[in-house]
């Protein structure tokens, strides 16, 4: 399989992004080869502080850093961009914070 970088936005997403966080980390799909990258949008909620949390337990989540919104853009589109740029994965798979994914899904979605 190849390398595959899961790029999730987040926007006070405290509700979410551990569980979803989570349920990438627990993925079948080979542990060298998963790389999940958040990028946080400026929450004002405990987002960055479960972010921070998560990643010094598991090094496969990267935090993306944080850039101010270039004018003409969409916050979602431009922390996308962020991500993209962010990783040199073969393979992104880009989802929401509220998603949860089976144990097989990402190895099955680039299968």
């Amino acid at each position: 399989l190849p390398t595959l970088a899961v790029c999730v936005p987040a926007r006070n997403e405290e509700a979410n992004i551990e569980a979803c966080v989570r349920s990438l980390l627990a993925s079948d799909y080979p542990r060298e080869k998963l790389r999940v990258v958040v990028y946080d949008d400026q929450s004002t909620d405990r987002t960055p502080e479960i972010l921070a949390r998560l990643a010094s337990e598991d090094a496969r989540l990267v935090r993306c850093p944080t850039h101010p919104l270039p004018a003409g853009w969409n916050g979602k589109q431009h922390a996308c961009w962020r991500m993209s740029a962010a990783t040199d994965a073969r393979w992104m798979l880009f989802t929401d914070a509220d998603v949860r994914f089976e144990p097989d899904a990402l190895r099955r979605a680039v299968g």
